[in-house]
């Protein structure tokens, strides 16, 4: 600490920090985050947006899979009833999916 009570970084974070942001302009979203081959090759490249994509797909698949495994095994078993709901579920998914409403 120096005689101003602060660390010698603070005053420069303070500063970084509080300067405005530029929110005219939008730079966008990397081409290598739009596409699922280019998001798996730049995960293997480490990049930071691709494994957070990564994350992102795999907790939308999670539960859509979950709904397909579930009708694959009413249909073993033979609980057509079952078998049905769970296609009306996903066709709720892919519908809402599609569509891109939110509530």
């Amino acid at each position: 600490m120096n005689s101003s009570g602060c660390r010698p970084g603070a005053k420069m974070g303070f500063l970084s920090f509080s300067a405005d942001p530029n929110y005219k302009t939008f730079v966008g979203i990397p081409n290598f985050v739009r596409h699922f081959p280019g998001i798996i090759y730049s995960v293997i490249d480490l990049k930071g947006q691709a494994i957070i994509q990564t994350g992102i797909v795999l907790l939308i698949a999670t539960p859509i899979l979950r709904v397909v495994c579930s009708a694959i095994g009413f249909v073993l078993e033979k609980d057509y009833m079952y078998f049905g709901i769970s296609v009306m579920v996903l066709c709720i998914i892919f519908m809402s999916m599609l569509s891109g409403h939110t509530a």
